[in-house]
């Protein structure tokens, strides 16, 4: 670990002469427009609050909905990653994240389908400034009218927190020793929800922090805090690769069998510790007493890591070794039931099925991703492929095998090819339902045999891993 420790101090070099770090506070039309589509369309990345008020806005206008099916066509979601990251932690990124820092950067639709070159085929890019240009008029009727005067007005009470938020930024970054370069702004990009019945939302896109909040409401410590939120997750994601290792090392080769679980939901917990824990703290002068997370386990281990991670960001001291230990303990003492709860086995998960096509996959994705919190996922197809087969036997964390195809023949060959599994298998011969239990390497293995909507809503409801019995056949 000498390296590390090399690596740290260098670090805080590096940090302690970046105090000119500012934390930029704007409003972006294109981005906006750009994210219009995404609400309009029913993206995740953008509030259900905002998507309903659109949907009642346009309902009955044709034009609207051909644009969202011309948007819907436009793919501009690809994918590329890094190597040398540990497997627990893959390094990847979107294209689309690359288009919401053009549109970000930009104040003209036009400018930014420019910076945007390279990053889409330029018919997508001729097809999305098509596309911006026509949204603008609608988002102009639905949204801005109603909306911008209140934006403005928050705009300018969330600025008065720059002070707070700059230093607040430098806490984290030394905290999480990330490779954020000295001078490199992060911007928070604001576009307004209408309304006031669902809280602020935050996403995170590189350097820019996407966050929409209430102009009916007139609160900063709220949509501030769920900011930082995104940036711990921002500077968690970008620690260098051998700070990364040695972190990954201290969870997962920790005596502890929670070891796995705490290591899983540590950038969650973190963030949320951090964002809206210590970050709510700092900029309103209390606690928030509310809960500060939406899944029990990731609010529970928030508020459990919140002191000790208090401690290091008003110490300046960074994540270590110490810290793992700790966080273990914790969450041990917190979740002893844990290692049997599906939504903490699934949380990261290596899944194996025989979704022929991007859109079966996608499918089961959803599917499974609307029963649980996904945090992390693989997928390797067919089930009963080569290489398939060495994952499952290799592989660390939860594996998840799903048997929709040729059911029988699929589970016969799995027990030939796994006969230590078989005793465990053979209840559901000729049976769909699920099987779950732990194999001698301590993994978590679950399988689903029939439908995945009857048995992932199976396996949601029964909830936790029966020990004394692996197979829970579906009822008739």
């Amino acid at each position: 670990m000498k390296s590390v420790a090399v690596f740290l101090a260098v670090f805080c070099s590096l940090a302690a002469t970046a105090q000119s770090q500012r934390v930029q506070i704007i409003f972006s039309r294109p981005y906006a427009v750009l994210h219009f589509l995404e609400a309009a369309t029913g993206s995740s990345r953008a509030p259900v609050a905002y998507t309903e008020f659109i949907q009642q806005q346009a309902a009955g206008d044709s034009r609207f909905i051909g644009l969202l099916h011309r948007y819907r066509q436009l793919n501009a979601q690809l994918y590329y990653a890094a190597e040398g990251f540990p497997p627990g932690r893959p390094w990847y990124r979107s294209s689309f994240d690359l288009l919401v820092k053009a549109a970000v950067a930009s104040s003209s639709n036009a400018e930014c389908i420019r910076r945007a070159s390279g990053i889409l085929p330029r018919e997508d890019l001729n097809s999305l400034l098509l596309l911006l240009n026509e949204a603008d008029g609608y988002y102009e009727t639905f949204v801005w009218k109603r909306e911008g005067p209140g934006l403005q007005q928050r705009l300018a009470a969330l600025r008065k927190k720059g002070a707070a938020l700059d230093r607040l930024f430098h806490q984290f970054n030394r905290f999480y020793a990330s490779g954020w370069l000295p001078g490199l702004p992060l911007l928070i990009a604001l576009y307004p929800v209408p309304g006031t019945r669902e809280a602020s939302s935050a996403t995170p896109h590189v350097d820019v922090l996407s966050v929409g909040i209430r102009t009916g409401k007139n609160e900063t410590a709220g949509p501030l805090s769920i900011a930082l939120h995104e940036l711990a997750h921002t500077l968690y994601a970008e620690q260098p690769r051998l700070l990364q290792q040695a972190m990954e090392n201290w969870f997962l080769q920790h005596p502890s069998p929670y070891r796995s679980f705490a290591y899983a939901f540590l950038d969650e917990g973190l963030a949320t510790a951090l964002g809206n824990g210590y970050s709510y703290r700092q900029l309103s002068g209390k606690m928030d007493t509310a809960a500060w997370y939406d899944n029990p386990y990731i609010n529970g281990f928030g508020k459990a890591l919140y002191p000790l991670a208090a401690d290091y960001l008003e110490n300046g001291r960074t994540l270590d070794s110490s810290f793992a230990d700790s966080a273990i303990r914790l969450f041990a003492a917190r979740f002893p039931k844990a290692r049997y709860d599906y939504a903490i086995l699934l949380n990261r998960v290596s899944i194996y099925a025989d979704a022929e096509n991007a859109e079966e996959r996608r499918g089961l994705i959803h599917t499974l991703g609307a029963a649980f919190q996904l945090t992390g996922h693989q997928l390797s197809t067919p089930v009963l492929d080569a290489s398939s087969l060495d994952a499952l036997r290799t592989g660390s964390g939860t594996q998840l095998v799903v048997v929709d195809r040729k059911e029988e023949a699929t589970w016969k060959a799995l027990q030939e090819a796994f006969p230590a599994w078989s005793a465990y298998l053979s209840p559901l011969d000729g049976r769909q339902g699920i099987v779950s239990f732990y194999d001698d390497q301590g993994r978590a293995l679950i399988f689903l045999k029939g439908k995945p909507e009857a048995t992932i809503k199976a396996l949601r409801n029964l909830g936790f891993m029966d020990p004394e019995r692996a197979a829970a056949p579906l009822k008739d």
